[in-house]
Order: C-alpha cells, then structure tokens, then sequence
C-alpha cells in the first residue's frame, strides 16, 4: 500500500512537471517577460528620439504603466507623414489595434499600472521616413507643456511681468496663484508686439479650464478661477509672423495696473 501511494505521488509530479512544461511552451513562461529586441526605454513625461527609414519599417519602445489608462504623444522631427502606434504587454500579447499619429497629436491605451509594456511605432505607408519623438504622461498633457509648467514665472498680484516672442519661441507660460473667485483679471499691454495675441487659462495639471481668449493692447479676460488655487497661462502669437514684447499682470480690478 505504501509503495502504491509513492508511485502515485511519484506519477502525479511526474504529470504536473509536464503540464507546466506544456503550458510554459504553448503561453510562455509567466515568470519571464517577453521582449521584441532591441527597444527604446520611456521616461514618464519626457520626449524619446525615434526614427524609421525605408529598411526599419518599425520601433519598439517599453515603458512601465504608471496608470490604468496611459497617454502617448508623437511630435514630428524629420519624419514626412503619420506612424501606427500599437501597445503590447509583458506577455507579447497586442493590447488593442493600432491608432494612427500626426505630428502635435495624442492617444491612449488600457494598459496594466505597475507593470512593464510596449510601444511598436510603424510607418503608415511605405514612404515614410524620418525622426520623431514620442513620450507618455499620465493625462493628455504633452511632455512640452509639462516641462514649460515647471519653469514658469511666478506672476505678483498687481504687478506687470514681461514677455515675449521671437522668430523661435511662439509660447510663454506664466503661473499665478489666484486672489478671487469672482473678480479676477488678466491683462495685456503692448510693447513692440504687433497684433493680438491668445491667453489660455490651465489648471496645476496643465488641462485648459477655458478655451483661448484673441486679446489685444489694453485688453482684459476674466477667467473663472478658484481662490488659492494654482493656474498657468498659455500666452501664444495670433500668427507665426507676429513678435515683440509685451506685458501681462493679473489682479482684482476691471482696471489694469499703472506701468509706471
């Protein structure tokens, strides 16, 4: 009876080593993760470098989910025309169809937080090639408005601060912690700047509260604000000609404050 119950125990190991082996061949080892080759590796909120050519037709980016539903953004360097974006998980396993991306744009993927992922970046036609960059972040965010965000100036309530544009920066972004919920303002008066330019109110994550405002010399908004909460304004040109200085203030008044 005893040798009966060693064998049968002996068999029963023999048949689940097996088994494991078998399920290890058809899905893959679930204590391995599965790579494409070479890849690139992501850093949330930062811009990676990427390029396709006529004979790699593909990239493959990995990056470390650090939310259920994650946004990737695609900027355009060299590149002449949209690429194919398709996330895979540790397994190998394709997560959900490929989305096409142009140059400025964005998408997102359920993915699994915690857990490494993979990007593969195709051409959308044949012809084309070229660098670009590609990041992820946590919300629809890009990568360049966060990284303005952090080296925003401080605006002072009531006081002006100057800006500018030139033939290569065409966005300024300013911070200011808000004094009202009913009165406030924002205001604009020119210096060498021709033309009009747009104000867009962003909360502390960087999503716009508001749609852009056209705001000319002497001109106001009054933005719809919470008290003692953190704000950034996007200030961009009305055309890719327009630059100069200028000068914004916010305050509590209808009137703008004295430039002397």
């Amino acid at each position: 009876m005893k040798k009966q119950f060693i064998l049968s125990a002996t068999v029963t190991a023999i048949i689940a080593s097996v088994c494991l082996l078998v399920s290890c061949w058809i899905i893959g080892d679930p204590y391995t993760e599965w790579s494409p080759g070479d890849y690139t590796l992501l850093s949330l909120n930062m811009w990676s470098d990427g390029s396709l050519t006529l004979q790699k037709k593909e990239q493959w980016f990995k990056f470390t989910a650090t939310t259920n539903n994650q946004y990737f953004h695609f900027k355009a360097g060299t590149i002449s025309g949209g690429v194919y974006i398709e996330p895979y998980n540790k397994r190998g396993e394709k997560l959900a169809s490929a989305k096409a991306l142009y140059n400025i744009q964005n998408t997102s993927f359920v993915v699994t937080r915690g857990e490494p992922h993979f990007i593969k970046v195709t051409q959308s036609s044949g012809s084309v090639t070229g660098t670009f960059k590609i990041g992820f972040t946590n919300t629809e965010v890009s990568p360049d408005t966060l990284a303005a965000m952090v080296t925003a100036p401080t605006l002072i309530a009531n006081e002006w601060h100057d800006g500018s544009f030139t033939s290569v920066d065409k966005e300024e972004w300013f911070r200011f912690i808000a004094t009202s919920t009913s009165s406030q303002y924002i205001h604009l008066s020119y210096g060498t700047i021709t033309g009009g330019v747009y104000v867009q109110l962003h909360d502390s994550t960087g999503l716009p509260v508001e749609p852009e405002k056209w705001l000319t010399n002497g001109q106001k908004t009054q933005p719809t604000v919470k008290v003692g909460h953190v704000y950034y304004i996007k200030v961009t040109p009305n055309s890719s000609s327009t630059t100069g200085t200028y000068k914004i203030a916010f305050n509590t008044f209808a009137s703008a404050p004295s430039l002397e």
